[in-house]
């Protein structure tokens, strides 16, 4: 029991740092009471702060409507944006531009505004491709793998933007 009780107090101790700010730290005195904020109780504002906060992390998630723009970006992208994009496994465009394959460290501009990068050392010769539709797929350990539309050959890549 000797032992529980400095355990719990570290534990609520670092609770409380870790916390989100509460409106008192956000605002000014004068906005504090500009707002009303001065005339709630602390449970009151408590519960508002811990509103606020939530209200803010779901903004957060709205902010990508297209599963498809948050698809391999979660390195990229805050934690809760990327919640849009579990159920995509999948993705389809087409490269802007003329290709002939890929080299190894090879950089894919795609239309719909995503650059993925090649991260293996593969090499593919396809022919002379002319803005040629990419397939690119999610592995069921994250891993991301991108190919041309009727080709087998496939190279890992990551997003960059």
């Amino acid at each position: 029991m000797k032992v529980l009780i400095p355990f719990i107090t570290l534990l609520t101790l670092g609770c409380t740092l870790c916390a989100e700010p509460s409106l008192r730290e956000l605002l000014t005195p004068e906005q504090f009471e500009t707002f009303g904020l001065n005339k709630l109780t602390e449970a009151e504002l408590g519960a508002l702060s811990a509103w606020v906060a939530g209200a803010e992390a779901s903004a957060a998630v709205e902010e990508v409507r297209d599963p498809e723009e948050a698809f391999g970006g979660e390195h990229i992208y805050l934690k809760e944006k990327t919640k849009a994009s579990d159920d995509v496994n999948r993705i389809e465009s087409r490269l802007i531009g003329e290709t002939d394959g890929w080299s190894g460290h090879t950089v894919f501009h795609l239309e719909n505004g995503q650059v993925w990068r090649q991260i293996d050392g593969k090499r593919f010769f396809a022919g002379k491709l002319e803005n040629p539709t990419v397939i690119i797929k999610k592995s069921f350990i994250g891993t991301y793998f991108l190919r041309f539309e009727g080709y087998g050959t496939v190279c890992k890549v990551k997003r960059e933007q």
